[in-house]
């Protein structure tokens, strides 16, 4: 199963990042849940598939 992962330096990722995230789902691997890490000092969601993560919690 495929997790995608986006890095991005701003506090605040646009929910467009996730354009790249549903090309994976013409893959024949199936997509899991995917995060952008980002600058954002807390965790939270785009939409329930998909995580906004501070890059201090990796």
């Amino acid at each position: 199963m495929l997790h995608p992962l986006e890095i991005k330096r701003s506090i605040n990722p646009g929910s467009e990042l996730l354009n790249a995230f549903h090309l994976l789902d013409k893959a024949s691997v199936p997509r899991g849940n995917g995060a952008i890490l980002c600058m954002r000092p807390k965790l939270s969601t785009l939409n329930a598939e998909n995580y906004i993560v501070p890059i201090w919690m990796i």
